[in-house]
Formats: structure tokens, C-alpha cells, sequence
């Protein structure tokens, strides 16, 4: 069963969401980097490949439909959001790494004896549901807190710890996040 889901990146998809569970099981024994890598390339291939389908179909329709939606379109900006998006691809896979290596940074601090690639494994699994739908307003807040269940689900099946130390481990990544983002901000103010 195992060879049949790292073969079937739509099987994984499908497991994200309906079994996230049964799939961090069945990924524990596979801790590459160049499968996450390569599935994560292929959710954000897809991603934007949704993405265009919802800039030239989705939005023109509803635009004429319901104008006050979508103004952009009224104005033509339309064809700007493609950029955007491949943009956003490109920051999102550098930023796979770094916020990667900060998970990697929290499992050292709990003396976890863990690698960078299941932290990598961790990220890329979790993540996927924000990255794949991250053009479809207010449901991208959805999909970010469903991400961090994952991530939480994730950390507890991967490392093999208890609902509690996945929490506490988390949080401190989100924390240390937040701080990273915050020193952003404060450096560029």
C-alpha cells in the first residue's frame, strides 16, 4: 500500500483530507527529501494550475454577475494576478526550507533526536491544503488553521509523542514564527 501512495501524488491529496491520520502513518518509514520536495512542487503546480482556472473562468463569471465581488475585472487587472501567483510559488517553495529549518530548530530545543527531513516531511504534508487553495478568499483562513491540525497530527505521529508535547512543540514553532515575522516588520519600520 505504501508503494502505491508515493507513487500517487492524488492519492496523497485525497488522504490530506479525508484520512490525514492513516497517511502520517503510512509516510513515517519514507523520510526523503526529494519525495516532500517533488510532492510539494506537484501541489503547487496544481495550485496554480487552479488558480488560472479561477482567474479566467471563476472570477469573470461572477464578476458579471455580481460586479461589487471582483471589481478588478472591471478594470482589467485581471491578467496582473497570474505574476502574482507564480510569485507567490516561487516564495512559498524558498520559504518550504527556511520555515522547514525553524521546525527543525524547535525539535532540537525539545531534544528531540529527529532529522531536517522529517521536519521537511512535517511542513510539506500540513501545509498542503493552504498551499493548494491559497487563492480562494476566506477560505484560505480555513485552510491555514486546518493546516496547523495537520502540522499538530503530524509532529504526534512522526516523532511518536503525546498530544500534549505535539501542542507544546507547535505552539513554539508558531511563537518563534510570529517572532521571526515581528523582527521582519521592526527591521524594515
Amino acid at each position: 500500500m505504501f508503494k502505491e501512495l508515493k507513487e500517487n501524488y492524488f492519492l496523497r491529496l485525497l488522504w490530506i483530507f479525508s484520512r490525514p491520520y492513516h497517511l502520517f502513518e503510512d509516510l513515517r518509514g519514507d523520510l526523503g527529501i526529494r519525495q516532500s520536495v517533488l510532492f510539494f512542487v506537484f501541489v503547487s503546480v496544481l495550485s496554480f494550475l487552479l488558480s488560472i482556472f479561477d482567474i479566467l473562468i471563476i472570477r469573470p463569471i461572477l464578476s458579471y454577475y455580481v460586479p461589487q465581488i471582483y471589481p478588478e475585472f472591471e478594470l482589467g487587472l485581471s491578467w496582473f494576478m497570474l505574476p502574482s501567483y507564480l510569485i507567490a510559488s516561487i516564495i512559498l517553495f524558498v520559504s518550504l526550507f527556511l520555515y522547514s529549518g525553524i521546525l527543525y530548530l524547535i525539535f532540537k530545543l525539545y531534544k528531540r533526536g529527529e532529522d531536517y527531513s522529517l521536519a521537511l516531511k512535517i511542513f510539506v504534508y500540513s501545509q498542503t491544503p493552504f498551499i493548494l487553495f491559497r487563492f480562494i478568499p476566506n477560505i484560505n483562513i480555513v485552510t491555514i488553521i486546518y493546516s496547523f491540525v495537520l502540522q499538530i497530527l503530524a509532529v504526534k505521529k512522526f516523532m511518536k509523542v503525546s498530544l500534549r508535547k505535539s501542542l507544546l512543540i507547535n505552539f513554539s514553532y508558531l511563537a518563534l514564527v510570529a517572532a521571526f515575522i515581528l523582527l521582519n516588520i521592526y527591521i524594515d519600520i
